[in-house]
């Protein structure tokens, strides 16, 4: 089962290089892998996670189909903000999708969406929240 977060950014499309660029600023422990061109990708992007092999699904969505679908996002006024998708599945898919969303959130003035819990998460939210997912991807 996938589960989708999303993150919206005042910001174009990040490049892996400033992507990777804000993982580092909070030392956040992802490592992207090189893509062609991230503005382009649809699909999924591969990164390494503590020196395991992770990713998610990766998409720059339409924000007009993504207000219609949820209320909250409608509610929020992100007009002119960039919609990344970073879909996961398992815990490591979890916890390196969390933490990328944290990077973006803290470097891009972002804000960050839960589907499963339907609410917008801060930096701190999401930070703890790939750390649990690791956790318990360790655990496995």
């Amino acid at each position: 089962m996938s589960m989708d977060l999303y993150v919206f950014i005042d910001h174009a499309a990040p490049t892996v290089v400033e992507w990777q660029q804000a993982l580092d600023e909070k030392q956040l422990p992802v490592e992207l892998e090189r893509v062609p061109d991230l503005a382009k990708l649809n699909g999924f992007f591969p990164m390494t996670l503590k020196g395991r092999k992770a990713g998610f699904e990766y998409l720059i969505e339409d924000m007009d189909d993504l207000s219609s679908l949820y209320p909250e996002i409608h509610g929020a006024k992100l007009k002119g903000r960039t919609a990344l998708s970073l879909s996961y599945g398992g815990m490591l898919g979890c916890a390196s999708a969390y933490y990328s969303a944290a990077a973006l959130v803290a470097k891009f003035n972002g804000r960050a969406f839960d589907t499963e819990e339907g609410k917008f998460l801060g930096y701190a939210e999401l930070r703890k929240t790939a750390d649990q997912c690791y956790a318990l991807a360790d655990k496995k």
